[in-house]
């Protein structure tokens, strides 16, 4: 009985492990730039689920930067020429 415990935890051990290292092997999504030299406004968009929650923006000379809603973990960002 005590080895078929250990068998258990070492099962879950295992388990759980392998399931840390499958998300932390996750590809990171790279935040694409725009060209250099040109005014853009950045917009960062904030969603709960597949709903728009908020938005940030700013980088346009001459406009005051803006937010609305609610921020959220891992914003989309979108570039915008002036």
């Amino acid at each position: 009985m005590f080895r078929r415990g250990m068998f258990r935890r070492g099962a879950v051990a295992a388990a759980l492990a392998l399931g840390a290292v499958a998300v932390g092997a996750a590809p990171a999504q790279a935040i694409e730039l725009p060209p250099p030299g040109t005014e853009n406004l950045i917009v960062m968009n904030f969603y709960r689920g597949d709903d728009l929650v908020g938005q940030k923006w700013w980088g346009c000379p001459g406009q005051p930067a803006g937010r609305w809603g609610t921020e959220t973990p891992n914003p989309t960002f979108h570039f915008v020429p002036c």
